[in-house]
């Protein structure tokens, strides 16, 4: 026999437990169960009439467990409500029996209580990934929200609250619960983030860079044996990092090598890269202290830089580097870096890198042309030329010194120095003495 989805009979939810808090001067929290996951709805009014019940509240999440909270009541008035639940195939029941409650005239200023509070887990925690947290809270009237670290918890049932969170850097997850009069009451978890230590390959270590700044992250896992060349490959669309290869020293087993490419500056350095930077990003390979002298030796990084980037910059091509924070010394080191092809989109680039802990915040970056003025003879009058912005010399240069030299007066010396009319003044004197010699001998 054939059945079809109009043969199977859907039943409606079995609506049992109904009940509510105290109420307050103007809020109350209404809560009932269902056999079957069904969305929530309360009708209410100020007579007991049930076609009088001009007022609604719901809440269309499929729960078992139902809690709805009224606001904005009339102080010291008798309501009276009946409760509704729909599943998911559109079958609906309403409670039978009319129920009631009074507001009071006493203003509620008592925050909810956070009895218990947990986390899944709270060492060792890698950056990003996911934590439970479970929250216990109670209130005089009914707790209407429970947040960590902004994102809002689920009610599983009167008093249990949880959800989930994103471990990042701040090691914390904060706290909220609210009441139905707008009290709150805070605190927090903490837990600490993995750190790696020790041994040869594993995992490609981690970062404890904040969650939200990373782009991207891609983890190649190469066997390392000694005096074996290495090579990782890196193919996602957003790591703009090819290859890193070196050569093992000792035989380490699978090694992981880890790259994360960052939105801006990593936050776990203090300061910037220098220049124009194109990327910062994090590289990790092997567990933390691994990528030393003992292991490895002639490591390089294989990188792209996007033609329009240096186009858009005004970027001079011979000054892009590759640079990598020394968390020691908190400087910025240039490493060796070459320009090795090209296409009709990028350029790609080869450096050298530090050989040093696991690695860590890296950056590409460029100086851009300055435009000055300049006076040069082939150049148009007012125009204008381009140099890449100047690098300081350690040495001062030479400038030669001029002594001056004294010319003798004689007539050979007058009559050699070139300056303009000597000659002709010369030449008259000569003429004027010849002329008076001739005249005493007539």
């Amino acid at each position: 026999m054939k059945i079809t989805v109009k043969d199977v009979v859907f039943p409606s939810p079995v609506i049992s437990n109904v009940n509510n808090d105290a109420a307050s001067n103007n809020s109350v929290m209404i809560y009932w169960d269902t056999d079957i996951p069904s969305d929530s709805l309360v009708k209410y009014g100020t007579t007991e009439d049930i076609s009088s019940f001009n007022n609604e509240k719901n809440d269309l999440t499929l729960v078992t467990n139902h809690y709805i909270v009224l606001n904005n009541l009339e102080n010291e008035t008798q309501y009276y409500y009946v409760v509704n639940s729909t599943s998911a195939f559109d079958k609906s029941n309403q409670s039978d029996d009319i129920k009631t409650f009074t507001t009071t005239n006493l203003y509620d200023d008592i925050p909810p209580v956070i009895n218990d509070k947990s986390l899944s887990k709270t060492s060792s925690v890698n950056s990003g990934e996911t934590l439970t947290v479970t929250i216990n809270v109670i209130d005089n009237i009914g707790v209407t929200l429970v947040t960590a670290s902004n994102n809002d918890m689920a009610r599983r049932n009167a008093t249990h609250w949880s959800g989930t969170v994103k471990a990042d850097s701040t090691k914390k997850v904060d706290i909220i619960a609210y009441d139905a009069a707008g009290n709150t009451n805070t605190t927090n978890l903490t837990y600490t983030l993995y750190t790696s230590s020790g041994g040869g390959g594993g995992g490609g270590g981690t970062s404890g860079e904040a969650f939200e700044n990373i782009v991207c992250t891609e983890t190649d896992r190469q066997f390392v044996g000694k005096d074996m060349n290495v090579k990782y490959n890196f193919i996602l669309e957003d790591n703009y990092v090819q290859h890193i290869e070196f050569t093992g020293l000792t035989s380490a087993g699978k090694v992981a090598t880890k790259v994360e490419i960052l939105n801006h500056t990593s936050t776990i350095v203090e300061k910037d890269a220098p220049n124009i930077v194109f990327k910062n990003l994090n590289v990790w390979i092997g567990n933390l202290g691994y990528f030393s002298d003992n292991n490895v030796e002639n490591p390089t990084i294989t990188f792209i830089v996007d033609r329009s980037w240096v186009r858009d910059n005004d970027i001079i091509l011979n000054t892009i580097s590759f640079y990598s924070y020394n968390d020691r010394t908190t400087i910025w080191e240039k490493m060796s870096t070459q320009k090795i092809s090209e296409d009709s989109t990028s350029y790609q680039f080869k450096a050298s890198l530090p050989i040093r802990g696991s690695l860590g915040p890296m950056a590409i970056s460029g100086r851009e042309v300055i435009i000055i003025p300049t006076n040069e003879p082939n150049a148009d009058p007012g125009g204008f030329g381009m140099i890449p912005t100047p690098t300081q010399s350690n040495t001062e240069q030479s400038i030669p010194k001029i002594t001056p030299t004294t010319l003798p007066v004689t007539w050979t010396g007058i009559w050699n120095a070139k300056v303009p009319g000597f000659q002709l003044l010369g030449a008259l004197i000569a003429l004027t003495t010849l002329y008076f010699i001739c005249k005493r001998r007539d």
